[in-house]
């Protein structure tokens, strides 16, 4: 009888949740057939699950088997079958769009819950009422009902249900323009969602996650989920889903002005659309045709799709769906000389633009008021207290956390360049063949522009200018670590020594950054920059990011130095793929093309022979060619004088699994677990114990493997950070004795990283060698130091 009931129980949960349409017919035959076998209690679980299955065919039907599954349970005094078919019930008012009677009967059946210390019927309330908060576009309340739910699902262990919520949770944070908590939430749902297979849901959420990473401008990645999305959709998924995504690809490319690849999906998107007789997303993909056929110079067919998209709209009230064909009937008309027409559909265009700059400018301060609702963990049913509104911080208050942060930013970075750059004012005998002037002068140009900047950055009366003179010293900073990589390389390929690194990453993510800041470079030079990712190529890979970085710097350099006002392309596409064993192998080819003056015939011919020394950028290259030749892969470089210079490599990665963001046993963050960061540097401490601490990690801080020792005689961590060149105890020599020593031996299994500048393959051996778990070099941001953190906690 118990395990029947338990059967009753997860097949409601499972109907709840998941709703699959082509199994509805079988699984509504199957709990029919059972009801003439069933007791009173198990009739009105049986009845609560018939009501939810029909929902989506036959609300009325579903609402006279809620109905009888509530007065049974009321009759024979049934908790949890009250608390259910209250909620079934506001359900199916939500369904109607009848707020009012929905919000009654979700409150209804979360107070039996509670009564009844349910915690599936008071989980489903909390969702429902969540579901309710969003349709009334209430956000906070919305997460707040949401976090509640989550909450009392992680302590049921029912994955779908977390899955289910972390899914919405993440979709309103979309919806605020809070790119990163949804990247957050979805990513979690998706690693659930992929453990219980449901592709349908990994397809919903890989389209929210798209609409993030355009939130952020990763189009490379957002593009990445589109086209799972699609892919699944086509063989799952409704003709409106399909026509919505590529509406979305065609979209993003739109915005990219790449014209010619976003017309074919607009265009089947458009085909869809008309069939189904969507009029909204009609509108909205003729005003994206129209705008591209006018950058195509079709000026005829854009008139016609925007002249039809604002007609459709008129005749049903859309408003923002026009936005793209108002604007190119303003423009067209300004052509044609029509000043009338043009005033007119330019003024309706400024006046959108304006309304939806407005709503934009409220999802941002809506979503700067609300503090992070995640109810703490607990073991009981808890109603959740109120979420605290927070007033927006001035101005004053920001500038002041902002140029904080800058100082010790600056102070970090002159620590680590001192340390780093000592050899500048006397380079040793080996280095003088391949460190030339040109080096010292770019290495002294970039710190005048790094002590310049900052020394404005401190300066600034506003936010905006914080930001734009911070962006110029990050630029400058970025440029001081590709000198210094580059001449480490360079003593490398001189000695022989060049070794592969190689770590898992995110290929999508790294081209994705590279890009922004090879664009910001591009047009301090008045060139336009040109990206392409085919799809195909791999997202995640195990590879040496590090020198792939390297090679593409040097590359896309070379191409902005000796151009100005021209154009720099970039494409990345999969040439072939194979499997050995167990893994997936995957040959990229990246092709780096500009429109500046060339090369010359005589250097052509030296290059021919692998020569780079005569090339005014013959550094770069020579790098390239070796980090190249390391891969396995190939070089080719091609140039006509007074025609650019175009350069191709290919090289072979293993694809990788993405790293898992959840699982079903640990919380959203690892709160509570505590990291001792061991660093001689006062300001390295500060920056390390800021990252863990405000992720949510307890923190503590020594100053040498002394202290770490000591330390560990007082308490247990969950993680060690050493920073390698220590005093007294370095972190090597600190690691050795705590995998070694018998004294230390319930200490020997802790996750030690291990920290240092020193990016010779020599260093991370020995680190490994003593038993380092991971080696992270400087410098690194927030973000690689707590992808590995996270990985081993």
């Amino acid at each position: 009888m118990v395990q029947l009931r338990i059967y009753f129980i997860l097949l409601l949960s499972s109907c709840l949740l998941w709703p699959s349409y082509a199994k509805a017919e079988t699984e509504l035959d199957s709990l029919e057939s059972i009801l003439p076998f069933a007791n009173d209690i198990q009739r009105a679980e049986l009845l609560n699950g018939i009501a939810i299955l029909v929902r989506s065919t036959d609300s009325t039907k579903a609402g006279n088997y809620a109905k009888q599954a509530l007065a049974l349970s009321s009759k024979i005094d049934f908790c949890k079958g009250v608390a259910s078919a209250n909620v079934v019930i506001g359900l199916l008012y939500l369904d109607r769009a009848q707020y009012a009677l929905a919000k009654q009967y979700f409150l209804k059946g979360l107070s039996s819950g509670l009564t009844c210390k349910e915690p599936y019927s008071v989980a489903l309330a909390y969702n429902s009422l969540g579901d309710l908060s969003s349709r009334k576009k209430d956000y906070p309340k919305a997460l707040r009902f949401y976090f509640s739910a989550l909450k009392l699902s992680k302590q049921l262990n029912d994955y779908r249900r977390i899955a289910n919520t972390l899914k919405n949770i993440g979709s309103i944070y979309v919806i605020l323009n809070d790119a990163n908590r949804s990247e957050t939430y979805l990513l979690q749902a998706l690693d659930l969602y992929k453990q219980l297979k449901d592709q349908n849901n990994q397809a919903v959420i890989a389209n929210y996650l798209a609409d993030a990473y355009r939130l952020q401008g990763y189009d490379l990645k957002a593009l990445y989920h589109y086209v799972v999305a699609l892919e699944i959709y086509r063989e799952h998924g409704s003709a409106f889903e399909v026509a919505a995504v590529l509406n979305n690809i065609g979209t993003v490319f739109l915005n990219r002005n790449q014209y010619k690849k976003a017309l074919p999906y607009l265009q089947e998107s458009q085909l869809i659309d008309q069939t189904m007789n969507d009029k909204k997303s009609l509108v909205k993909v003729l005003g994206s045709m129209a705008k591209a056929y006018y950058h195509l110079n079709k000026k005829d067919s854009a008139m016609d799709l925007a002249t039809r998209a604002v007609l459709i709209a008129e005749n049903f009230n859309f408003k923002f769906e026009q936005l793209n064909a108002v604007e190119i009937l303003a423009k067209l008309y300004t052509q044609a000389g029509d000043q009338a027409r043009a005033s007119k559909y330019e003024n309706e265009y400024q006046l959108l633009k304006a309304r939806q700059a407005q709503e934009a400018q409220q999802s941002i301060a809506l979503t700067k008021s609300m503090e992070d609702t995640e109810l703490p963990e607990s073991n009981s049913i808890e109603t959740p207290a109120p979420e605290q509104v927070e007033s927006g911080e001035s101005t004053y208050r920001i500038l002041s956390v902002g140029l904080g942060l800058a100082l010790i930013f600056l102070t970090i970075l002159f620590l680590f360049l001192k340390r780093s750059f000592s050899f500048v004012s006397a380079p040793k005998p080996e280095l003088k063949k391949t460190v030339s002037l040109d080096f010292y002068r770019e290495l002294k140009s970039a710190i005048h522009v790094l002590k310049g900047m900052s020394q404005l950055a401190m300066e600034s009366k506003n936010m905006d200018g914080l930001k734009e003179n911070l962006l110029a010293v990050k630029l400058a900073t970025d440029e001081l670590v590709f000198l210094v990589d580059n001449l480490n390389t360079l003593q490398e390929v001189e000695s022989g020594v060049l070794r592969l690194n190689k770590e898992q990453f995110s290929l999508l993510s790294f081209l994705e950054n590279l890009f922004v800041s090879i664009d910001a470079k591009a047009k301090v030079k008045h060139n336009e920059f040109r990206q392409m990712v085919y799809s195909g190529v791999p997202d995640w890979i195990n590879f040496d990011k590090g020198k792939l970085n390297l090679a593409l710097l040097n590359l896309f350099n070379n191409a902005i130095r000796f151009s100005n006002g021209t154009t720099i392309e970039v494409e990345v596409k999969l040439v072939s793929r194979k499997k050995i064993g167990n893994s997936n192998y995957s040959k990229i080819e990246i092709k780096i093309s500009d429109e500046g003056p060339g090369i010359k015939k005589e250097f052509m011919d030296t290059i021919a022979q692998n020569n780079f020394d005569k090339l005014p950028q013959g550094k770069g290259l020579k790098i390239v060619h070796a980090i190249v030749q390391l891969f396995g892969g190939l070089f080719k470089l091609s140039s006509i004088k007074g025609q650019g210079v175009m350069v191709k490599m290919q090289f072979e990665v293993e694809e990788v699994d993405a790293p898992s963001h959840t699982t079903a046993t640990k919380s959203l963050i690892k709160r509570n677990k505590l990291i001792l960061v061991a660093d001689d540097n006062m300001m390295n401490q500060k920056f390390l114990e800021k990252v863990l601490v405000d992720t949510g990690y307890q923190c503590e801080c020594v100053s040498n493997g002394t202290e770490v020792l000591e330390a560990l005689n007082q308490k247990q961590y969950d993680m060690l950070l050493l920073d390698v060149y220590m005093p007294i105890f370095d972190g090597i020599e600190t690691c050795k004795r705590i995998r070694g020593d018998q004294y230390f031996k319930r200490h020997s299994k802790v996750p030690i990283i291990g920290l240092t500048a020193n990016t010779q393959s020599k260093i991370k051996k020995k680190c490994q060698d003593v038993g380092m778990n991971q080696v992270l070099n400087k410098p690194f941001n927030k973000e690689q130091l707590l992808q590995i953190v996270n990985e081993l906690l």
